[in-house]
């Protein structure tokens, strides 16, 4: 037995708990839908009612969430070529096994058992095809219930067009979102929530009658959006190139020729080539954004004990709206830094010395915020159930008007028992807990699209509680997001550059020695990645 082999023996109880996690997710996906479906109906109480006005984006956000895990699976096993050779030579080595199993001590019945789990994990788990089994799935198949009968009636979604309408508006809002967010001041996830949309996209391609044309106008639009994303940063050295994805699940309903860009290959170069000249600016503005976050910091994340005489809501507001700022930050430096790395990376392009010092200095922002929001933990902690209870504060005097005409109305219908009982029930979310659980904020975020329905707030209101519980979301993760977009693990397939970067630092006479610490810090972040990997025999060579 060879040392493949052996790899992939080790890894084969973590590849089959990835396959339960699979098959897990591709039930989730099949239960959202169906659900989704039966619950848009023409002829459904509750959508003539209500629904028929409300838009359940949070629950199509988090369908495409769970769509990218597969779509970033499935990259993960295609793009590492040690799996792909490893998991040929094992299953090679599983023909001998057959041929002769009890010369390695097995029987019969126990290698014809372990091959369908092979099976199982070749057709799906390392055949890197996870998404296009879950997409390729029977969504009108009814699903089997706890006792194992597989009986029901049928759902009808290709007829239904109802959902399909409300699928195709949330999938074109979720499109303009990400779009828009690109390269936005307030960019956080959104070139990889891309991702999702165009997971989104082929799943409702695969929903439609199949003799249905797509829309073209709608697939030059998702075309295009390699205008402003055309590589997507997706884990390590791994990006996701929209204009492949698209030929492989979604071919084009037109002539590729009439598409802009025609050629994506070449766009790639030329969009490498901006981003190469824009990449020293765009660090040195960045370098200067994160002194003057600092200055704030260092000015008012105080004990309140300790500013005297600024009001405590005023005190308050502003620590708030620092740690906001510094988490979208964060997240500006991490894009800026993850683009340039990418394309370099997906295109095999060289990179100048100077653009490895302009990495150090990225490099440098980044662990600079990481560190004095590490150094702040304590007051911020303090003080950020206090900062959510000032937001949530201000959403419900902004439902207040609402509440008081709804309970003050006589004649109550199914509408209005819907968004009285959604304001509530917000209310409610509100005053149980100080501390807002990501299980309170997804609540909170399905009860306010019932109050956002069309026709019960004002456009500027409506837009005004959407922006308060984007912050309170943000507030109540901060910590899991300073971690997400400070981490530095993709260096490790970048570490060539460890070298060059010190010797820059050294010629200069030790006038930045004081950068040495970040730099060591991003670079020492693969560390627990390597300590934690599973296919080498040997723990303590990491060490």
């Amino acid at each position: 037995m060879g040392e493949e082999e052996e790899q992939i023996g080790r890894m084969l109880h973590f590849f089959q708990d990835l396959s339960n996690f699979v098959d897990r997710i591709n039930s989730v996906v099949l239960s959202i839908v169906q659900q989704l479906t039966s619950l848009y109906q023409a002829r459904q109480r509750m959508y003539i009612s209500t629904f028929r006005h409300v838009h359940l984006k949070p629950v199509f956000a988090s369908l495409s969430a769970v769509i990218r895990v597969l779509m970033t699976l499935d990259l993960l096993v295609t793009e590492n070529d040690c799996i792909v050779s490893a998991w040929l030579a094992y299953k090679k080595m599983m023909q001998v096994v057959r041929a002769d199993p009890e010369r390695f001590g097995w029987s019969a019945a126990r290698v014809k058992r372990f091959e369908k789990l092979l099976v199982s994990l070749d057709s799906t788990v390392l055949a890197g095809a996870m998404f296009q089994f879950c997409v390729e799935a029977d969504f009108e198949a009814p699903q089997e219930d706890d006792g194992g009968g597989g009986g029901g009636k049928r759902i009808d979604i290709t007829d239904n067009q109802v959902f399909l309408d409300e699928f195709f508006r949330l999938l074109s809002e979720d499109l303009d979102e990400n779009v828009s967010g690109v390269g936005h001041s307030a960019e956080t996830d959104h070139r990889l929530r891309l991702m999702g949309t165009f997971g989104l996209y082929v799943l409702y391609r695969r929903l439609v009658p199949q003799n249905l044309r797509p829309d073209e106008k709608f697939y030059k639009r998702m075309w295009e959006v390699q205008m402003v994303a055309p590589c997507v940063p997706v884990c390590g050295k791994l990006s996701w190139f929209p204009a492949d994805f698209l030929r492989q699940h979604a071919p084009p309903p037109i002539k590729l020729q009439k598409l802009k860009p025609s050629d994506p290959a070449s766009f790639r170069r030329e969009y490498l080539k901006a981003v190469q000249k824009k990449f020293a600016p765009r660090v040195l503005s960045l370098h200067k954004g994160l002194c003057q976050w600092c200055v704030r910091v260092h000015g008012n994340c105080r004990p309140v004990s300790q500013l005297r005489g600024a009001p405590l809501p005023n005190v308050l507001a502003e620590q708030s709206a620092i740690v906001v700022s510094g988490l979208l930050l964060c997240y500006r430096v991490r894009n800026c830094l993850e683009e340039f790395m990418s394309l370099h990376l997906a295109l095999d392009a060289s990179i100048s010395r100077s653009s490895i010092e302009n990495i150090g200095r990225c490099v440098e922002v980044l662990k600079g915020l990481q560190l004095t929001f590490h150094s702040h933990e304590a007051v911020l902690a303090q003080g950020v159930s206090s900062m959510m209870a000032q937001l949530k504060a201000g959403m419900k005097r902004m439902l207040m008007p609402l509440r008081q005409r709804l309970s003050a109305s006589r004649k109550m219908d199914d509408t209005k028992i819907d968004v009285l009982a959604a304001v509530t029930l917000i209310d409610d979310v509100f005053e149980g807990c100080q501390i807002m659980s990501y299980t309170r904020c997804c609540v909170t975020e399905l009860a306010l699209r019932v109050v956002l329905m069309d026709g019960i707030v004002k456009p500027d209101v409506a837009r005004e509680l959407a922006r308060t519980l984007q912050q309170i979301k943000l507030l109540a993760e901060w910590q899991t997001h300073v971690k997400r977009a400070t981490d530095m693990s993709g260096l490790y397939w970048s570490r060539e550059m460890l070298a060059p970067l010190f010797k820059s630092l050294y010629q200069k006479g030790g006038e930045e020695a004081f950068r040495i610490p970040y730099i060591l810090a991003a670079f020492s972040d693969p560390l627990p990645l390597i300590e934690s990997m599973l296919h080498e025999d040997d723990t303590g060579a990491t060490k």
